[in-house]
């Protein structure tokens, strides 16, 4: 076998990576060119324009090449209604009558006069970059705040730190409309909308809010203002209590059973004003008693934050040894507002009888109520539309969190 015969290994050819090297891109010159094709006929397809480009400039163009080159400069294709093209594939019209009706030529108008052409150039505005700090770049939630109400409570949040000790990136008034609308329309974090910043940036913030009590300082401004507004002391002197037991989820953490309501999951106690302003809070399990719970809540802590409170009203939930313990140790009054136990009515003999007065034959008696329909009780129903206020809010329509601290928040 010669020299000539004996096999040579071929070279390998270097393999380009994928999305390697630059793309290709024309010059400025070649884009005036490229426009002035565009404007002379609107309707030309990517291939007719990259070949007459192609011709004009001696080099090999592709139709991607020209669709990029014309989006650059705020140039698309907009295609015909499918409506209106195919009235002119088939010479129709929209009455869709066609007998003994001239068809309309293209480039001609109803009165005969030749129509003058006009380049269809449809211009596409690149939208900027969303602000942060200016939430009507993007679209509006019922839940964002105003521009009145943020002013309010910007100093508490501006003021604090990023959770990681870094420099802000994101907008705060962005963060807690993020966290407002997450409480409004009860959805998980992850199904948070894009147009507000990452659902774990705001789960973050949320949660170093919670561990400085910037929540808490936020409820107690809010709370003075209201009573200022409202023409009263900036400090209340009555309150109300009461508590609600809501149903918890799988997601787990404390839970319990409330055998009087038949409800499995956690209790919130709260203690309001007279206005249903929030003063306190705590969350337990269900299964803990009111007079029980209520302990943890009117305590020496809470007359030490609110030592003018000398009064507090509460239902019959409430009464027992509770009342003397905290007298005792807050010095307040609890009053127990109990329901009208005294029937509406008088005990009559079934027979038709006179009313017995403890005198009369041994019949079989039944009651007679009086139609005096539904009564309010005096201050308990302020606290109990403090809970409709809560319930509005479908995030707190049932108990989906897993610390206690959050459903508290």
């Amino acid at each position: 076998m010669t020299q000539d015969t004996l096999p040579t290994p071929e070279t390998p050819r270097r393999k380009r990576k994928p999305g390697g090297g630059r793309r290709p891109k024309l010059s400025a010159v070649e884009v005036e060119q490229l426009k002035v094709l565009v404007f002379e006929d609107p309707r030309k397809s990517l291939r007719v324009l990259a070949e007459e480009l192609g011709q004009l400039t001696g080099k090999r163009l592709v139709p991607n090449l020209v669709r990029r080159s014309l989006l650059g400069v705020g140039i698309t294709f907009r295609k015909d209604d499918r409506h209106a093209r195919k009235l002119k594939a088939f010479g129709g019209n929209d009455s869709g009558d066609s007998s003994g009706d001239k068809v309309q030529q293209e480039g001609e108008n109803p009165s005969g006069e030749p129509k003058s052409k006009k380049p269809r150039v449809v211009v596409r505005y690149k939208r900027p970059p969303v602000i942060p700090d200016r939430p009507g770049e993007r679209r509006h939630y019922p839940s964002d705040l105003t521009d009145a109400q943020w002013n309010q409570i910007e100093p508490f949040f501006v003021l604090s730190r990023d959770p990681r000790g870094n420099q802000r990136t994101v907008s705060v008034r962005e963060i807690v409309n993020a966290v407002r609308y997450i409480a409004r329309a009860g959805c998980a974090w992850r199904y948070l909308p894009h147009d507000f910043p990452n659902w774990k940036t705001v789960a973050s913030y949320y949660y170093e809010w919670i561990r400085l009590g910037i929540w808490e300082k936020v409820t107690e401004h809010l709370r003075e203002q209201i009573r200022i507004a409202s023409g009263r002391q900036k400090e209340p002197t009555a309150a109300i209590i009461d508590s609600q037991s809501v149903k918890t989820t799988e997601q787990g953490g404390l839970r319990g059973y409330d055998a009087g309501k038949k409800v499995s999951g956690r209790k919130r106690h709260i203690v309001v004003d007279v206005l249903g302003l929030l003063l306190a809070l705590v969350v337990h399990s269900a299964d803990i008693q009111d007079r029980d719970g209520a302990k943890s809540l009117i305590n020496a802590e809470f007359h030490q934050e609110f030592s003018n409170v000398t009064r507090i009203w509460a239902d019959g939930g409430y009464a027992g040894t509770l009342v003397s313990h905290v007298e005792q140790e807050t010095g307040i009054t609890l009053d127990i507002v109990r329901k009208n136990d005294t029937s509406p009515g008088s005990w009559t003999a079934t027979d038709g009888g006179p009313p017995l007065d403890g005198k009369g034959s041994p019949a079989v008696m039944a009651s007679q109520p009086a139609d005096n329909g539904f009564r309010v009780l005096p201050h308990r129903w302020i606290v109990e539309r403090t809970f409709a206020w809560i319930g509005r809010h479908r995030r707190t329509s049932k108990d989906y969190e897993r610390l206690t601290s959050s459903s508290a928040t």
